[in-house]
């Protein structure tokens, strides 16, 4: 299955990041889902993590 995350930004220490990299992580991991994540407005900023 394909699935495909589209958000505004990834770059702050909030959960929003935390979230998806675990459930992306599992969801590839267990059921080899090809997952795609597409970020908005990701304007020259340094990735927190």
């Amino acid at each position: 299955m394909r699935l495909l995350y589209i958000t505004n930004a990834i770059s702050g220490a909030a959960g929003l990041e935390r979230v998806l990299s675990i459930k992306t992580n599992y969801l590839v991991d267990v059921y080899n889902y090809e997952i795609h994540i597409i970020v908005l407005n990701q304007i020259n900023t340094k990735i927190f993590y």
